[in-house]
Order: structure tokens, then C-alpha cells, then sequence
């Protein structure tokens, strides 16, 4: 079929600008989203006008086709001003990559509209069972995060033969496969209750005995079925991940910065003008700055191998994980710092301060954020040899 663009792709310099321009929208709207446990339908359409749910796709279908670069520049903009839109665009950004693995004449038919969001989980796996066409799956999984705005839901399965064994992949492993289903075909359960990144929607969701054919399946162990460096490696969907922890350390130093500014002293000279509030603000501008240095450095080095038709190396691909989970670490010690040094003005609701608080402290418990990427990274160094998604 002939696929035909449904959107002016913008270029990366219009999507941060595009991006850095809902910031007053995004703050007034705060409380709402906090209160709604989901993005609003007005900054829905915010940002899927500002191009953030396109960044991923195609330019051949209207999308941006964004370098992973640019995408953590919007995805950083988005989450200073509010942690939980950055994360619902960070989510939509690396889920649409989904569609370079789907059959791509499929893929145009199931997504005429390149705003399309897909919301994804991937553990416990749910069941899926060979039937005729297809697969019969059922399952429950958590933290579908904008499953509340999504068009389609991708579930993380493993494949059941005719006479329900396990199926094993050549290594004697559970073969995965992703299972994708429109909105309107999934239970999606009313589950998302925390402290921070409240309006990011990360409900629960189930199949149930739900038929899905094999051209609504995929795989990310094999190759993309699309051209273009952005498509040329499976990880890249978690390599936008930075952009949310970046953009809440820069939020929390502005916020910081305004507050102590105004703020009078009451037992003694201004807090901007003592030397522990100076010191903790230098802290925190160094573990942000350091932490999005090597961020930008360690992809950028990834991508100007995949654009060039390179191949990429262990440590070039080690560096961008490390690169991740250090700018969770980094940007949770500064906001921490920045919370702790602004003292009993932190503690009162509505407050930027305690939000930025809560939203690094729910995203530093992401898997991809976990310590143990430290251990897996150094051995990966050590020995050459890179786990699956590196």
C-alpha cells in the first residue's frame, strides 16, 4: 500500500521549541493532573499538537523520526515543567517504536494516525495460545503508564503450543512474543494510586481470552522491518528514559532557585545569602549538569554510529545504560538536596518542590533505573558480551 503522510513532520529544533513553549501550560495545570491521576484531555491535545506523541514515527507516515538526541531534549523540557507528562511522553515516544517490528503494511493500516499512543507492559508475562491465525492471550499486567490517552496496549507474552506447553526458544528459554490490541478490546483496571508521577495514568490493564492475529504480534530479538538508523537497534526504544529524570533535577534547581530568592529569613539572614543554601544549589546544578553531560555524550557517540551504518561497540552501548541510571541517581540526590535545603517550605501542598520530590523518587523505581545495572554494565565491560536489549 502506499503510505501517506498525516502530519508535517517538524524538525528536531521546532520539537523543543514546540516543547519548551507548553511550559506555563504544563505548570498552571499541575494540580489537575495530579488530582485527575492522568493527563487531562486539554494537554492531551497539548502535546500531541506540539508533535511529542510523533517523535518516534516515520517520516514516510508523518512522524518525526526524531534521533534519540532530540527526543530527550522535548522529553526534558516536558518533565521540568511536569514530571508526569515528561514520563506519558517518554512512554509514547519509546512505544511507538513498536511499529518498525510489526509487518509494516500492517502497521500503516493500524496506525492511519501517527498521534497514536500505545501503552505497554512487560512483566508478569501474560499467555498467549497458538489458535488458528493467531493467538488466544489472557494476562494481567501493571503500569501501563498513558494507558488512559492510548489507542492501542502491547502485552509482553509467553507462547503456549495447541496442547499447552511452554514453547522454549533455541537457548531453552520462554519464547516471548508482544501482543498488541486496540484500546477498546483491553480491561484496563483503576490502579494507579501513588506519590509521585500521579497523572501519568499507569494503570493496570488485562487481556482476557483475547484473540490476537499474528500480524498484531511482535518480536524485538530479530530486526526492525523498517529502514533508517532510528529503527537499526531493538534498545533504542529505552534510550529516551534520561529525559525524565534530567528534566525533573532542572525543574526542581528553577523552582529552588525562585523560592530562596523571595524567601525572608526568619532567624537570621535571608536563605540566599547563607552559605549551606549556596552550596546545596552548586550541588545540585553539578549532579544534574554531569549527569545529562554523559547522557548526551554516550548517545550521541551510539547514534552517530547507527547514522553513519556502523557497527555500534560493548562499551558504546554499556556507556548509554550507564548513562541512564546514573542520571536517576544523580538527579534524585539533587532534588533530594534542593528539598532538604529549602526546609519547611517543601513540605506544604500544592508545592513544586515536594512534586518534583515525589515524581524522581516513583521514576528512580524503574527497573532500567535499578542498581543492578551497575553490576551487569561492569561485567558486560569486562567480558564483551552484552545481555539481551543492551
Amino acid at each position: 500500500m502506499t503510505s501517506t503522510p498525516t502530519a508535517r513532520p517538524e524538525t528536531p529544533e521546532e520539537l523543543v521549541a514546540n516543547a519548551r513553549a507548553l511550559a506555563p501550560l504544563l505548570r498552571a495545570a499541575a494540580d489537575e493532573i495530579d488530582e485527575a491521576r492522568q493527563l487531562p484531555p486539554h494537554i492531551v491535545s497539548a502535546l500531541r499538537d506540539a508533535g511529542c506523541f510523533r517523535m518516534s514515527m516515520p517520516r514516510t507516515w508523518g512522524g518525526c523520526e526524531a534521533d534519540p538526541l532530540t527526543q530527550n531534549r522535548v522529553i526534558e523540557a516536558i518533565s521540568a515543567a511536569s514530571g508526569s507528562a515528561g514520563w506519558c511522553v517518554m512512554i509514547a515516544a519509546a512505544n511507538s517504536y513498536f511499529t518498525a517490528f510489526l509487518d509494516q503494511e500492517h502497521a500503516r493500516e493500524m496506525f492511519p494516525d501517527v498521534n497514536a499512543v500505545i501503552a505497554a507492559a512487560f512483566v508478569p508475562p501474560a499467555r498467549a495460545d497458538i489458535v488458528p491465525g493467531g493467538y488466544r492471550v489472557t494476562g494481567r499486567l501493571p503500569f501501563a503508564s498513558g494507558i488512559t490517552h492510548s489507542a492501542w496496549v502491547t502485552a509482553a507474552t509467553h507462547v503456549h503450543d495447541a496442547s499447552g506447553e511452554l514453547v522454549l526458544g533455541p537457548k531453552g528459554q520462554p519464547q516471548r512474543l508482544l501482543a498488541m490490541a486496540p484500546i477498546d478490546e483491553v480491561e484496563v483496571l483503576d490502579t494507579w494510586r501513588t506519590g509521585g508521577l500521579r497523572g501519568s495514568g499507569s494503570h493496570d490493564f488485562a487481556f482476557n481470552d483475547l484473540f490476537v492475529p499474528h500480524e498484531h504480534t511482535f518480536s524485538l530479538d530479530g530486526p526492525s522491518k523498517r529502514p533508517g538508523a532510528l529503527y537499526s537497534l531493538s534498545s533504542l526504544f529505552l534510550t529516551n528514559h534520561p529525559g525524565v529524570p534530567l528534566g525533573i533535577g532542572r525543574g526542581a534547581i528553577d523552582d529552588f532557585v525562585a523560592l530562596v530568592r523571595e524567601k525572608p529569613g526568619r532567624f537570621g539572614p535571608p536563605p540566599r545569602e547563607q552559605p549551606s543554601i549556596q552550596a546545596a544549589l552548586s550541588n545540585a546544578v553539578v549532579l544534574v549538569q554531569s549527569a545529562r553531560a554523559f547522557v548526551f555524550d554516550a548517545l550521541g557517540s551510539l547514534w552517530d554510529s547507527l547514522a553513519a551504518g556502523c557497527e555500534t561497540t560493548t562499551e558504546q552501548r554499556v556507556h548509554v545504560r550507564l548513562a541512564i541510571v546514573h542520571a536517576h541517581d544523580a538527579c534524585a540526590r539533587a532534588v533530594q538536596q534542593l528539598y532538604h535545603a529549602a526546609g519547611s517550605a517543601s513540605v506544604y501542598t500544592p508545592n513544586a518542590l515536594d512534586r518534583h520530590f515525589r515524581d524522581i523518587h516513583t521514576a528512580d523505581q524503574h527497573v532500567i533505573a535499578s542498581g543492578g545495572v551497575y553490576e551487569i554494565g561492569g561485567k558486560s565491560l569486562l567480558t564483551g558480551v552484552l545481555p539481551p536489549l543492551w
